[in-house]
């Protein structure tokens, strides 16, 4: 009976050993979840400081990403995702701004180098929308400085086969210091005298043209604007290897004679010597 007694407390003891035992094991397991989680968190909150390249704006920008970030950031062994991206550790900042010299817009003066925001004007009305903007250190083609856009929705071409309203301009020639009459559509007006009251070209002429001789050409580029007989500028053709005879491929229109341009289109062959 003994026998049997102390065998029963001896299974129970165990039973009770073996309990406590998996207890602390699951402890045990439990305490090593969170340690690993906490680094994680740990390993997730620390950051590290790069300038990024942008090929689409063409400049850097200076970014704070995780260290686990910047694993996948940079790509795999020695070779950066990005090959312009910046990963020094610390970036030098000459002027001391915080901003690191390859995303300084002015690294050598501490009172400005952030970035200045551009706002998109996609209908060329000047005016920028405040809800599309850029950070950029320059002018952005197609951004403004404000944000005074209520619509930025751009004009709706013509659906085809519709009439599409053109104006006539004289557009000065830098070149060939003259002017030329052409036709384009209102939108392209709206690009061609750039924005607000200034014109890209300041000497093109926009006003309803003076037609003196009623030939169709506006006096500014009348080769006689007071002869409805003759108007029409001239094509004279390339004379690249100077032998009198000029290059059928090769023109431009003229009121006046050109240097290194004839009035001929007989060479065959305009290689210069």
């Amino acid at each position: 009976m003994k026998k049997i007694y102390f065998s029963l407390v001896s299974s129970a003891f165990l039973f009770v050993i073996l309990i406590a035992c998996e207890k602390t094991s699951m402890e045990v397991d439990e305490l090593q979840l969170i340690q690993k989680e906490l680094h994680l968190k740990a390993e997730k909150a620390e950051k590290v400081t790069i300038c990024h390249y942008d090929n689409e704006l063409e400049e850097w920008f200076q970014i704070r990403i995780s260290a686990n970030g910047l694993k996948g950031h940079d790509g795999f062994g020695d070779e950066p995702r990005h090959e312009m991206d910046i990963f020094d550790s610390p970036l030098v900042d000459t002027d001391g701004d915080g901003i690191g010299d390859c995303a300084d817009c002015y690294p050598d003066d501490a009172t400005q180098g952030e970035k200045t925001t551009w706002y998109q004007d996609a209908d060329g009305d000047g005016l920028g929308n405040p809800e599309v903007s850029i950070e950029s250190c320059f002018e952005q083609e197609g951004y403004v400085l404000n944000s005074d856009d209520d619509d930025d929705t751009p004009v709706v071409l013509a659906a085809k086969g519709a009439t599409k309203e053109k104006v006539t301009i004289c557009h000065y020639d830098v070149d060939l210091d003259e002017y030329f009459q052409i036709t384009i559509s209102e939108n392209g007006l709206n690009g061609h005298n750039g924005f607000g009251d200034k014109p890209r070209h300041e000497e093109d002429i926009f006003d309803s043209l003076v037609d003196t001789d009623g030939d169709g050409i506006g006096d500014c580029a009348d080769c006689y604007p007071d002869d409805a007989t003759q108007g029409d500028k001239t094509t004279w053709f390339q004379d690249a290897d100077g032998d009198g005879l000029g290059n059928p491929d090769v023109s431009i229109e003229s009121c006046f004679e050109q240097v290194g341009y004839v009035l001929n289109s007989d060479d065959d062959d305009d290689t210069p010597v």
